[in-house]
């Protein structure tokens, strides 16, 4: 049964052939080739909104492939997927004060474009 919350795997598990994800003591790592890309604390939500949500915009993986791992409903990936082409990073990060979210949004921008430099043409905001 598809749920509302991502249930985050346990043990290392592919999402597709690039990228892989796990958890391990309450950390949400997110694996890009191998290679660490980014982590979280396993109740926060919204970064994993986030995260998937760009890899998706990118094009690095498929709803479908969020949908699977994750065991959410592809209508909510789309949903966040589509909020942060059309919103931007900040809505992912409402409630902080408005010069905090201008740093984090600069932040998540340029750790996306140095992560995945060969996507940048994908994610311009």
């Amino acid at each position: 049964m598809k749920t509302c919350s991502p249930i985050f795997p346990m043990v290392k598990t592919p999402i597709n052939s690039i990228l892989s994800t796990e958890c391990k003591d309450g950390i949400v790592k997110y694996f890009h080739q191998n290679k660490l890309a980014f982590s979280h604390p396993y109740d926060d939500h919204t970064k994993f909104r986030y995260i998937t949500s760009g890899y998706v915009l990118l094009k690095l993986c498929k709803k479908v492939e969020i949908a699977r791992c994750f065991e959410v409903t592809q209508d909510s990936v789309k949903y966040y997927a589509n909020k942060l082409r059309r919103e931007g990073e900040c809505v992912f990060f409402e409630g902080r004060s408005r010069k905090l979210t201008k740093k984090v949004e600069e932040f998540a921008r340029h750790e996306f474009r140095r992560i995945f430099p060969e996507n940048n043409k994908c994610y311009s905001n």
